[in-house]
């Protein structure tokens, strides 16, 4: 039996199956951002909300930061016009 080779076989599979979750993360991320951004144009607040938490949530992770940021500011952007919207 030979330990050595399996884990040699093993350690390029992990790694391309990290590169894959990486990967995925960005894509998922980067989707649903694009999607709030549409329903907030829209002024559809309770979808872009509901979607940015989603895409929150599905790139949730030690992975792409750099998305979870932006979906997190435009959160605050929600929160801070649902404040404010008008009473008429």
């Amino acid at each position: 039996m030979q330990f050595g080779n399996a884990c040699s076989v093993a350690r390029p599979d992990a790694q391309r199956s990290v590169a894959a979750v990486k990967e995925m993360a960005k894509m998922r991320g980067e989707t649903y951002l694009e999607f709030a951004k549409s329903y907030l144009s829209r002024r559809d607040y309770r979808n872009a909300k509901a979607t940015a938490l989603e895409g929150k949530r599905l790139c949730a992770g030690p992975f792409y930061l750099a998305v979870r940021d932006r979906l997190d500011d435009l959160l605050s952007a929600l929160d801070w016009a649902e404040v404010n919207l008008p009473n008429g």
